[in-house]
């Protein structure tokens, strides 16, 4: 599995590597679903929940809201870890431990 080291910008704004957007068929525009899951973030393109955040990708960003980066602790100083969930249909972000 790939991982990618990401931080997020003081806005909320998290940049999504061209090759995850590709392996999951994000386009520009796309509606995204957010949940938190033990203590990850999970983001996808489709969810049965349709009460759950959302945000749109732009411009290879998309924007985390501020009470699920409350909820966290994520600041912009906090390493982030982003990849491709296991079944392949989504973005995990978890913080990254052991620094």
């Amino acid at each position: 599995m790939t991982v990618y080291r990401r931080r997020i910008y003081n806005n909320g704004q998290i940049s999504v590597p061209k090759k995850v957007q590709n392996l999951l068929n994000l386009k520009d525009g796309d509606l995204l679903f957010i949940d938190i899951l033990d203590k990850s973030i999970i983001i996808i393109a489709n969810h049965d929940n349709k009460n759950l955040n959302q945000c749109y990708l732009s411009r290879n960003r998309i924007s985390i809201p501020k009470e699920i980066r409350n909820i966290l602790g994520i600041t912009s100083d906090t390493p982030l870890i982003m990849g491709i969930t296991d079944d392949e249909k989504g973005i995990f972000i978890h913080i990254e431990t052991g620094k």
